[in-house]
């Protein structure tokens, strides 16, 4: 694989410079013929030549376009080579070989160094061929998360070397150049001329409404802006955008599990971040109801319709199913979920298809855009999808580059597609690996519940750590990588989990202790020194125990003291300015009413002296903070957002006054030695 990243970063700087998919190509030709010192060679030959050279797989005619543009002397199927001015291109592409492999070696020894920093131990040899495996997997965007995906995602977010990352960057930008040519006709580049009609699911629904983040939101910008363009430049929409009815059922059912939560009948998966987005700040159905118009209105103006089309009006429908029953049950088993339900939908876009597969993009008429990775292994597994031809499922980074591909939007800050930032992609998968162990954490949990093994207190406290812990690709920035790592290498909620129950155990250990301890006292009181001895120590155990459930409450009241600090000076502020418009306004009357001018400065000057000290007050939150209206301001805002993070203050004053009782005891226990 290193091979084809080198090849990948060349092929693009090649591209910049001669703008021409086929010159590039002929550079790479001419260096295999110069490598090898050819001079007759077939068609077939060199297209497996660039294969074991360069890692590239690229279709036999595409090649043999290139070589026409060699003028390469073509005798009974063999090309004859004229050696002149070979060596000079050939030159060329060697030194930027050796410059892109310069720097992914550094790379992966900044990689290793990093990984052993993190863990605190040694790599051994056979870790470090692991690692090089899953960086270019991960760089070729073509590996599932693994082991050390996690820290090569921390890495590249920690890497201060913007030109090791510039190479990366443009390596990806040379994928989209390979990738385009390997699914289209690059002798048609340039404008859109086909129908296609593009089924989107669920979450790409939820990217376009921003309920996913801004990250997803921007990806699907990027999308839906070659779309508008395709269209704009035709007399009738050249692509359609649709969804399915079950794609329409799935929303009704999301926006009926979100009104169960308003109504306090269950709870928010925390990795579920469309969940969280749209649920936040509705106090009943009504608002819900708001929510979910306004999603179906944003379809309705982006053109986006519901299909009507009926699959199974004739027999011929369920003659052409992708998979056999022997096979929907083999690769359910191989990939670990019932696939039943995502196998229809690929039906559904290979009946529009009418069956056939096709390996140029732009004549596939049909396909399904989705956010979901097991339509997408489904869709590319080897049982489905054959080498080289167009799949019938893909994901909006793969859409988006193929119409950037086709209508040759070149690179700049503008057109480039944001996939290709490797920043935004770590971001990306750092997110999904923090939110996929939150998710397994809270099946866990509910399972727990249900069978009678977790009380409803614990659950609470699991549940708002879990929400603590969530991330959207946003969220994670070079300040807080550590944390992330720690919270994926530790476990923080198993360990929270473990502190839990040790406290628990503790106090009920501790009561136990205390009975005996006083029984003993009340027989015996000659042993009553070493009995007040062992119930100090018992107190001041009950007390640390205590001390480390308040520093946990502590921290998690952390955030809501902070957005009830930020709401509190946000009141204080409009309170502020609507008192200075107010004196504005008089200003202005006293001015109009009067005819001396002295008097009207007077007057309105003794109003200001008069009303100073409250405006100062207000402004600095000196005195008014205690007054009535501002304490009842406070209090709404600190019940609000107490029931948002689902937490209770009472729990803090509860433990607090807990350890206040115990410390007076602790002080009378201490007395009596």
């Amino acid at each position: 694989m290193e091979k084809i990243i080198s090849s990948l970063v060349v092929f693009k700087e090649l591209y910049d410079k001669r703008k021409d998919i086929y010159d590039v190509l002929c550079n790479f030709i001419l260096k295999i013929i110069n490598d090898e010192q050819l001079y007759v060679f077939t068609g077939s030959e060199i297209t497996q030549k660039l294969k074991s050279h360069f890692g590239f797989i690229i279709p036999e005619a595409i090649v043999k376009t290139a070589l026409k543009r060699l003028r390469m002397k073509l005798e009974k199927g063999k090309y004859i080579v004229d050696r002149n001015n070979i060596k000079h291109a050939a030159d060329d592409t060697a030194s930027a070989l050796t410059s892109i492999k310069n720097n992914i070696h550094t790379i992966l020894l900044n990689l290793y160094e990093y990984i052993e920093i993190i863990t605190k131990k040694a790599i051994k040899n056979s870790d470090k061929e692991s690692i090089k495996d899953e960086l270019y997997k991960f760089l070729l965007d073509n590996s599932t998360s693994k082991y050390y995906t996690k820290y090569i995602s921390a890495y590249l977010l920690f890497e201060k070397n913007k030109e090791l990352l510039g190479s990366l960057n443009i390596m990806r930008q040379g994928l989209i150049l390979y990738s385009g040519f390997n699914y289209e006709d690059i002798n048609s580049l340039g404008s859109w001329k086909n129908k296609l009609t593009i089924y989107i699911d669920t979450e790409i629904i939820f990217h376009m409404g921003g309920y996913n983040g801004s990250i997803y939101k921007s990806y699907f910008d990027d999308f839906y802006k070659f779309v508008k363009e395709i269209n704009s430049k035709a007399k009738n929409r050249y692509i359609t955008l649709k969804y399915f009815n079950e794609t329409n059922d799935e929303i009704e059912r999301f926006f009926i599990r979100a009104s169960s939560i308003i109504d306090g009948k269950s709870s928010i998966n925390p990795r579920n971040t469309a969940m969280v987005t749209i649920t936040k700040g509705c106090k009943n159905t009504s608002d819900l109801l708001e929510k979910k118009a306004d999603l179906f209105t944003l379809l309705l103006n982006n053109q986006i319709e519901l299909d009507d089309y009926d699959y199974y009006k004739t027999e011929e429908s369920y003659k052409h199913n992708i998979l056999s029953n022997e096979l929907l049950e083999e690769l359910s088993n191989e990939l670990g979920y019932d696939i039943y339900h995502d196998s229809k939908l690929l039906n559904y876009i290979n009946y529009r298809r009418n069956y056939k597969e096709f390996e140029n993009f732009s004549n596939v008429n049909y396909i399904f855009l989705t956010g979901n990775a097991d339509i997408i292994r489904l869709a590319w597994h080897k049982r489905i999808k054959n080498e080289r031809k167009v799949p019938l499922a893909t994901t909006l980074d793969w859409i988006t580059n193929k119409f950037w591909f086709k209508l040759q939007k070149g690179f700049g800050q503008e057109v480039t597609p944001l996939n290709v930032d490797i920043i935004i992609k770590s971001k990306i998968t750092l997110s999904s690996i923090i939110n996929d162990s939150i998710d397994k954490k809270y099946v866990e949990m509910h399972k727990e519940v249900s069978e009678g093994k977790l009380n409803e207190q614990f659950a609470k406290g699991r549940l708002m750590h879990l929400k603590l812990s969530s991330k959207k690709p946003e969220d994670i920035q070079t300040d807080n990588i550590d944390e992330v790592i720690t919270f994926l290498n530790e476990d923080s909620l198993d360990k929270y989990i473990v502190e839990q129950e040790s406290i628990a155990a503790k106090s009920i250990e501790n009561e136990e202790k205390n009975k005996k301890l006083q029984l003993l006292l009340d027989s015996n009181k000659s042993e009553l020194t070493n009995v007040t001895s062992g119930l100090i120590k018992q107190t001041r155990e009950t007390i640390s125990a205590k001390e480390q459930t308040k520093i946990f409450l502590n921290n998690a009241y952390g955030k809501i003291r902070k957005s009830i600090r930020l709401k509190m000076r946000a009141v204080s502020f409009c309170i502020f300015f609507l008192y200075v418009a107010i004196m504005g306004g008089i200003y202005y009357i006293i001015i109009n009413i009067s005819d001396y001018q002295i008097t009207r400065v007077g007057l309105f000057l003794s109003i200001i002296s008069i009303s100073m000290p409250l405006l100062l007050s207000i402004r600095f939150r000196r005195k008014i903070q205690d007054g009535y209206f501002m304490k009842r301001i406070r209090d709404y805002i600190k019940r609000h957002e107490e029931k948002k993070n689902n937490f209770s203050s009472e729990m803090l004053l509860q433990v607090d006054n807990e350890i206040k009782i115990l410390t007076e005891e602790l002080k009378e226990l201490e007395m009596k030695l």
